[in-house]
């Protein structure tokens, strides 16, 4: 028999993303059925034992309940589950209110109020799982985040490509806004590509690629060049040796059978955020890249370029990262002042053009820059701006245009990890 929490778990099961469940929270209370409540248990202990969420057949055999195929995404069933709760906890406190505004009793109004309130306070504090918690009820959420890195590795969560950010990071996690930030002509849109081309092949991770900066053509031209491993310059010119132009061939040829998509958004279109919403709902990506996120629009027109940059920020953090449960790697310009600096000196979060929520906001700051070394013509610095957890530091990685090759250049730059407080 069909039930929403059934549905959800179904759901759930078939996206196997155990960040989805962990961000979820504590959801017992918004399972009826025994039925449901008997799956959600299998669920979260499959979860803490293994580290991975099981298929919806394992969940059948181990607890006879039914897990029918569903069309929408967890997140639909979720969302609905906190309804139905709250509708039923409304319906009971209102029922228990009844003996007290009787009008064949003596009223006691302020004993109903009581009864009501405390349901209101009960229901906004549960509805608000993902802000409030309660550490009395971490153990899922920590044993299974703990299970599924000592089942994977120190890296679980989508990569950039470079192992010293990987390591650091443990992989770009969801709700992580990484952002890429540099002046003009330093590499952001070939950094995305590359960070996104790696978890495409790398990790079988589904990208979606939106570059606010070029059209669709350009962006997939550069993306075979990647792919093929010939040069950019020439494919674009049309200037490949008989050797690279049958690697080129042969490469596409191959794309027929890629199993997952690299989503493309092109970028004459005006997109806004709510845009970028509506697409990401659609395809279901495993990460999002935006070259030029401070070209996105804002549905408010009278937002001046500082508040609409921030708002985007905003957006991108909120709705995206958090909400879709998934990183958001966006890429930014550097502020005119950072080319005034002393020499030597480094920009830092603060010297992000067109607002300050950027840094704010950002889980992991890449700096990108010139190398000031004699082989600066092949190589480009990254420096860690920020890093989630206070770290900082900085690497290389090759900027080679006819091998096409921008991986790290030696694993293992400078970190510095900056001491807790408290």
């Amino acid at each position: 028999m069909k039930s929403l929490g059934l549905d959800y778990l179904s759901a759930l099961c078939t996206e196997g993303k155990v960040d989805t469940f962990v961000a979820a929270g504590e959801i017992k209370h918004l399972f009826e059925s025994e039925s449901e409540r008997d799956a959600l248990t299998y669920v979260s202990d499959h979860v803490m034992k293994h580290g991975a969420l099981p298929q919806v057949e394992t969940v059948g055999i181990h607890t006879g309940a039914t897990l029918f195929e569903v069309a929408e995404p967890s997140s639909y069933y979720l969302e609905h589950l906190q309804r139905r709760h709250i509708e039923i906890r409304l319906r009971q406190a209102t029922k228990d209110c009844v003996p007290f505004m009787a009008a064949n009793t003596e009223k006691d109004p302020e004993k109903a109020l009581e009864i009501m309130a405390k349901v209101v306070i009960e229901l906004s504090l549960t509805h608000m799982d993902a802000q409030i918690l309660d550490f009395r009820n971490a153990r899922e959420a920590v044993l299974s985040q703990f299970i599924q890195q000592m089942v994977h590795g120190n890296v679980s969560g989508v990569e950039t490509g470079w192992p010293t950010l990987d390591d650091m990071t443990g992989g770009c996690q969801a709700g992580d806004l990484i952002s890429y930030v540099a002046r003009p002509g330093m590499g952001k849109t070939w950094s995305l590509l590359y960070s996104a081309h790696h978890a495409w092949t790398k990790q079988a991770k589904v990208p979606l690629f939106v570059s606010l900066e070029m059209p669709a053509i350009q962006v997939q031209q550069r993306m075979a060049a990647l792919y093929a491993s010939v040069p950019s310059g020439g494919l674009k010119t049309g200037h490949l040796t008989t050797m690279e132009e049958t690697k080129l061939k042969d490469s596409l040829m191959d794309l027929g059978d890629a199993q997952r998509p690299f989503w493309v958004v092109d970028g004459q279109m005006s997109v806004t955020i709510d845009d970028l919403l509506m697409m990401a709902r659609m395809v279901k990506p495993d990460a999002i890249y935006v070259d030029g996120a401070y070209m996105l629009e804002h549905p408010d027109p009278r937002l001046n370029k500082w508040a609409k940059v921030g708002e985007v920020a905003g957006f991108l953090k909120k709705h995206l990262a958090m909400g879709l449960g998934i990183p958001v790697f966006a890429s930014w310009q550097l502020n005119r002042d950072s080319t005034k600096l002393k020499k030597g000196e480094l920009p830092g979060v603060e010297n992000i053009g067109d607002s300050d929520e950027i840094g704010r906001l950002s889980s992991v700051v890449l700096g990108l820059f010139e190398d000031k070394t004699p082989e600066s013509i092949h190589t480009r610095m990254v420096h860690i701006l920020k890093g989630r957890g206070g770290e900082v530091g900085q690497f290389t990685h090759r900027w080679d245009f006819l091998g096409m090759n921008f991986a790290e250049t030696a694993v293992g730059g400078t970190m510095e990890e900056l001491p807790d407080v408290g």
